[in-house]
């Protein structure tokens, strides 16, 4: 089964959520499924991140995304994870390590840091030992490895 029919199965299991979108100049939107609503403006254009998000998401066999946090060796170490791709952060970790420049930007080419990142990825599946990709948040730039990894596979 291809990654992409995987996420498709695994679809039906998601919670339904609200989030909170901030826009580059500061603005902020509530979403919840399609509708969205501009919520209290913010001093500031970027997500600030007040608490640890250290529970890596299982994505499928062997793949896990997160935050930042989740590169704390305890974490690491409780999810029995032996692999780390860091997106646009680097982070000091005692793993197998691989370290893409990426910006959270519109512009950004993911393309190319796809093309950085699938071999990693894939060569820690197949030795079936897992790997955390993980940016700041754990939200925009990992979340899209992730998933547009799948187009990029060498398999």
């Amino acid at each position: 089964m291809s990654f992409l029919d995987e996420l498709r199965t695994k679809k039906h299991t998601l919670r339904p959520t609200t989030t909170i979108l901030t826009h580059l100049d500061g603005r902020k939107f509530e979403q919840s499924g399609a509708e969205s609503t501009q919520v209290a403006t913010a001093q500031y254009g970027f997500i600030v991140d007040n608490k640890p998000d250290n529970v890596p998401a299982k994505i499928t066999d062997y793949l896990y995304l997160g935050s930042q946090d989740c590169c704390d060796s305890t974490v690491l170490q409780n999810y029995q994870i032996e692999n780390v791709l860091s997106v646009g952060i680097q982070v000091e970790c005692d793993r197998n390590h691989k370290y893409v420049e990426c910006l959270d930007l519109p512009e950004t080419d993911l393309g190319q840091v796809l093309a950085q990142s699938v071999s990693f990825i894939e060569n820690a599946v197949q030795k079936q030992s897992n790997i955390l990709v993980h940016c700041n948040a754990g939200v925009s730039r990992s979340a899209s490895i992730v998933i547009g990894q799948e187009l990029y596979s060498t398999e």
